[in-house]
């Protein structure tokens, strides 16, 4: 009802009903919040925190970098080391795991303030939860902004985020990975230099202060290092990509420089003489004592060698040793830029040097990150929510529980089913993927390679690890899914525990039962992604694949059979006594079998398409021999996804097929409404909309008016008559054509006999009020005139509720007659002569018979008034008297509201006019809009802030179609027993403008029918 928040008169009832005071009170505190859009937006808010924050902390190091060898792992941002995809599910796991806990504390807050209560001295805190409201929207933004501002100052929190960070990050290998992979750059290296050890040039004083292996070690290293740098400042063409050596384009350019000024120092160093130093003698100076005292230790003089000789080999000692450290160090540093390239840009057939790409494609063997069938799983989601809301809609699939169908449930329902599908399904295989690849990653290679026709003890040991993994993935998630589910339902703490956890099918033991459905999938997805990885021919790979999804529907259906007859049963439903039997009923009706809702037989085909899937449709192409393929950005990961899986025309176009059938009988029970089998006779054009003639008035603003540049009627009144014929589902049983009627001709229709224009139904704003017969009651100012023919039509149900008041305007402050109008046949002529009784305009009327004075009728006539309210004046100048002074009140009455606005705005004498309120403001706020004369003499008017009578009006429908009442009066209920639909209705016509009272009261009233 958020619709009614600007036009709903403050501090009013919103409804009538009072249904949910009959609710027991819900001691659990998810149970208490109130699911408003306020709720779920400051949600949704809180969660935009968690995530950008999780984007901050995540490229924090989580492990003490500084004391690291290589330099980019302790520069460079976590999210920059390894490939974009990696570090994408490495973060998504981090973020996922924050969400969760930021979804416990706001959904289950009061639980968790009580249980870190209990605890003894929990940190020194003890939180109040009494005083703590957890249902209102702050309370989500509260745990957001504590979360993201407390963690990184709280000490304990701080260690439990930084041993998550540090699990996510090593869960993408971070930093042991780097630094296994940097190894093999090494390795490669190696065997590409294994054979160049000391060159024949060497110095030979080289032997003298360094073993042969140093020698050859610390040269090979060298030539490595040339060869590195070589090949980064002139062979590199166009690998890596400009975007991935961005990445490290500060850190490799001082690399090079230093490495580069290596060398040169190195080669100085091989051009040094041995035996002979750099200082040479003085001639004619005394010899230079050998030895030198240079101080104690231990009570022990040391001695320093003085010898220029000596200490020249020394340095040249020193020199060598330090330049083998530095080489091996700086080819270490490159090798770790060669690895860190090579994670990010795969496009090993870019490097031009032969050489360089044998090393490249060595370094990244086994790298690829292999998610297998998840990423189509998770897109699969989108078509199972479809499936399921078409099959709840057309009552296929039941609701979540037993409660009224309406769209919220509806998506709540879709939206949990689908979360059920996450959890059994993409979630375990999304497990064993990671867990597979981590195991790739390791040094020692420990992940064993499965063939599934040749399976050994250690095969089987390891599918038996991965459909653990899958089913305890799943089972968790099942639980939280369950819980969330029973919370939803339940009422009470009560009723909470004995729906989850009590009984021999509490909620908790039937939905983690069904993990056994997740187990089944994880292994029959590890042997299609090692059967894909394995095979060297097509057709035997296509043949697997096709073997092993037919293996895997049939188990996932054989556990969903065992657990159904486990948990309830074959025989809940007639003529079905198992699982065959109610196959074949299926295949022979089809989903409108009534057993189809009562197993939920949508599960059934969603869990179907899904198995065959996911081992065998979804499993990515391997790559070609020798090819090593490429870690690219999310788009062309896509798009390579795409065209790797409709590359494959056979299998594509089956999943179209099979996507398609399976939508379509359910779109087809939602999309149309069921025809009769045969058309009765003399009914055949029963099948067409019958045509409604409906009155509408041109100039009731703001009710019904004819829209000259539209060339269509509009108003209030209008909306709501064309609202009622627009059912909107299916064929329509009427068809609505407008007649134009004025004041005086709108009851035409009604009367005996009829008269013209005819119509079926007025929609006017007609006072619902009857005629009479006794001249007495004329003193009753709600009463009608005789037979003006609105007694021959029924009236529908009150539609609005106005009243009678008045416009008033004094152009002159100088004393003359006053001059009141009004519509001819409306009720507001009795209000205006009562107010000529009452001098409400202080005219004195004279006469007993003043009040009572018949109206003129024509324009002409009420314009005659003006010249003699002037003469008034005059004769008012040349005496005293209070006679020749004294004012009278004249009455007009005119055809239409268009013409009483007119003679309103014109003329100089004091006017009146009277009429239903929203009418008569419509028709001046109209006139006052417009920039022209009569809206600059109509400003200064005055309007009455109050109503005298109660107008309820009404729509009349003909006597003689009963079908046509009965139809109006239901459509008039349910508009307003939609909120929505009748406020925005309201919106349309009038603005921004607050009800009144009574027509809130009159909207309650109208609501027959409960709204949720």
């Amino acid at each position: 009802m958020a619709s009614l928040d600007h036009i709903w008169p403050d501090g009013h009832a919103r409804t009538l009903w009072n249904l949910d005071a009959l609710q027991q009170p819900r001691a659990i505190p998810f149970l208490s919040y109130q699911f408003s859009s306020e709720f779920f937006f400051a949600l949704a808010i809180g969660a935009m925190v968690i995530v950008l924050f999780a984007s901050r902390r995540f490229n924090v190091h989580s492990s003490a970098v500084d004391s690291m060898d290589i330099r980019a792992l302790r520069e460079l941002k976590p999210m920059d080391l390894r490939a974009t995809a990696l570090m994408s599910q490495a973060y998504m796991r981090y973020v996922g795991v924050l969400l969760f806990i930021y979804l416990a504390f706001t959904l289950f807050g009061n639980l968790v303030l009580d249980a870190i209560n209990t605890l003894p001295s929990a940190a020194g805190l003890q939180l109040d939860a009494q005083n703590v409201d957890f249902n209102s929207p702050q309370w989500p933004i509260l745990i957001s902004f504590g979360i993201a501002g407390f963690v990184p100052m709280l000490k304990p929190l701080d260690v439990i985020e930084r041993r998550l960070r540090a699990w996510a990050h090593k869960s993408a290998g971070i930093p042991i990975r780097i630094a296994h992979q940097t190894n093999r750059v090494k390795r490669a290296l190696d065997r590409l230099t294994e054979k160049v050890g000391e060159p024949a040039d060497a110095p030979a004083w080289l032997a003298k202060i360094a073993p042969k292996e140093e020698r050859d070690r610390t040269f090979n290293s060298l030539t490595q290092l040339t060869y590195l740098i070589s090949w980064a400042k002139d062979q590199r063409a166009y690998w890596p990509s400009a975007k991935t050596r961005s990445v490290l384009r500060g850190i490799e350019k001082e690399e090079l420089e230093q490495g580069f000024l290596t060398l040169e120092v190195f080669d100085d160093l091989m051009t040094e003489d041995y035996d002979v130093a750099n200082a040479a003698p003085v001639p004619g100076a005394a010899p230079a004592p050998r030895w030198q005292a240079a101080g104690a230790i231990a009570g022990e003089t040391t001695f320093v060698n003085l010898d220029p000789l000596s200490r020249h080999r020394k340095r040249l000692e020193r020199e060598w040793n330090t330049l083998s450290d530095r080489i091996e160090s700086q080819r270490d540093e490159l090798a770790s830029m060669l690895a860190i390239f090579a994670e990010h840009d795969r496009r090993t057939d870019e490097i031009a040097n032969e050489q360089m790409r044998g090393v490249v494609e060595e370094a990244s063997a086994n790298e690829t990150v292999e998610d297998g069938p998840t990423f189509w799983l998770y897109l699969s989601l989108l078509p199972v929510a479809a499936i399921y809301f078409l099959a709840i809609s057309s009552d296929k699939q039941p609701l979540l529980s037993s409660i009224e169908k309406t769209n919220w449930s509806i998506t709540l329902s879709t939206l949990l089913l689908v979360l059920r599908t996450f959890f059994l399904f993409v979630l375990p295989v999304a497990l064993v993927m990671s867990w597979r690849h981590a195991l790739r990653e390791r040094e020692d290679e420990s992940w064993i390679d499965i063939k599934w026709l040749q399976l050994d003890k250690a095969m089987v040991r390891e599918l038996i690890i991965g459909g653990f993994i899958g089913a305890a993935g799943s089972a968790a998630g099942l639980t939280f899914l369950s819980m969330f589910w029973v919370a939803l339902l339940a009422h009470n703490e009560e009723q909470f525990l004995n729906t989850f956890l009590g009984g021999p099918q509490s909620f908790l033991a039937v939905y983690t039962s069904f993990a056994l459905i997740a187990a089944v999938t994880a292994i029959m997805v590890l042997l299609a992604v090692e059967h894909v990885r394995l095979s060297r021919k097509r057709l035997a790979r296509g043949v697997g694949l096709i073997v092993l999804g037919l293996l895997n529907v049939g188990l996932v259906l054989g556990a969903w059979a065992v657990l159904t007859e486990m948990w309830y049963g074959f025989g809940r439903c007639q003529d079905v006594k198992g699982f065959v039997n109610l196959m074949e009923a299926v295949m022979t009706d089809g989903m409108d079998h009534p057993c189809a809702r009562t197993y939920e037989l949508t599960d059934l085909l969603v869990f179907a398409l899904l198995a065959f899937s996911s081992a065998c449709l979804f499993v990515p192409r391997p790559k070609s021999d020798g090819e090593t393929p490429p870690r690219p950005s999310f788009w062309s990961r896509f798009r390579a996804r795409i065209h790797g899986l409709w590359g494959r025309r056979t299998t594509g176009t089956f999943l179209v097929i099979f996507l398609y059938l399976s939508a379509l009988p359910l779109h087809a029970q939602t999309g149309t409404v069921e025809q009769p089998t045969a058309t009765p006779e003399g009914e055949a054009d029963r099948d067409m909309p019958k045509t409604v003639r409906i009155g509408f008035r041109k100039d009731v603003q703001p009710f019904a008016y004819y829209d000259e540049s539209e060339e269509r009627f509009r108003g209030y009144l209008v909306d709501l008559c064309y609202k009622i014929f627009q059912v909107g589902s299916g064929q329509e049983e009427y068809r609505v054509l407008p007649v134009p009627v004025t004041a005086s001709t709108r009851f035409n229709a009604f009367k005996s006999p009829r008269e013209e224009p005819a119509i079926d139904l007025l929609c006017d704003p007609v006072t619902l009020r009857y005629n009479v017969d006794d001249p007495k009651s004329s003193g009753n100012d709600g009463a009608l005139p005789k037979d003006d023919g609105r007694d021959g039509g029924i009236f529908s149900p009150i539609v609005f509720a106005s009243g009678v008041s008045y416009l008033h305007r004094r152009p002159s402050p100088d004393d003359g007659d006053v001059v009141m109008g009004w519509v001819r046949g409306s009720t507001a002529e009795n209000v205006a002569r009562r107010a000529c009784r009452s001098d409400l305009f202080n005219a004195r009327p004279t006469g007993s018979g003043a009040c009572d004075a018949a109206p003129e009728t024509t324009a002409q006539a009420c314009s005659n008034l003006e010249p003699a309210a002037k003469a008034a004046k005059g004769a008012g100048s040349d005496s005293d008297t209070s006679e020749t002074r004294a004012r009278r009140y004249a009455f007009c009455e005119f055809e239409s509201h268009t013409n009483a606005i007119d003679w309103f705005c014109s003329g100089y004498v004091e006017k009146a006019y009277f009429g239903d309120r929203d009418i008569i403001i419509g028709k001046i706020e109209a006139v006052v809009g417009r920039d022209n004369q009569r809206s600059n003499q109509c400003r200064g008017y005055e309007s009455a802030n109050a109503t005298f009578t109660y107008e309820p009006y009404a729509l009349i429908v003909k006597l003689d179609d009963p079908e046509l009442l009965q139809f109006v009066q239901r459509r008039i209920y349910e508009l307003f027993s939609n909120s929505d639909e009748i406020a925005g209705i309201f919106l349309a016509n009038f603005g921004g403008k607050k009800m009144t009272a009574t027509l809130a009261n009159l909207y309650l009233l109208n609501a027959v029918g409960r709204e949720h």
